[in-house]
């Protein structure tokens, strides 16, 4: 700090507060957006795959979700029983 300054900010204090206060603001606003950006980063890191945990990572922790669906119980019951009403249907006609 000059001494110009040094002897404006005496005789001026209110301004070298605002002076102080923005400084802190604009410091503030800066590590906000460092952080966000840090954030922002480590979710691209992470939906890419190239994060601790990437899909490869995951997929032997669940073997049902890699393997084709099975047709419910009750779908298996229904077309076991179509086919019973079928083959009844048959008999009543021959």
């Amino acid at each position: 700090m000059s001494i110009v300054t040094f002897l404006y900010n005496h005789h001026h204090p209110k301004q070298q507060q605002q002076q102080q206060e923005q400084q802190e603001q604009q410091q503030e606003q800066q590590e906000q957006q460092q952080e966000e950006e840090e954030e922002e980063e480590e979710l691209t890191r992470i939906s890419i795959g190239g994060g601790p945990i990437g899909s490869a990572a995951l997929a032997p922790l669940f073997p049902l979700l890699a393997a084709p669906p099975a047709p419910p119980a009750a779908a298996a019951a229904a077309a076991a029983a179509g086919e019973e009403g079928e083959k009844e249907g048959e008999k009543e006609e021959g």
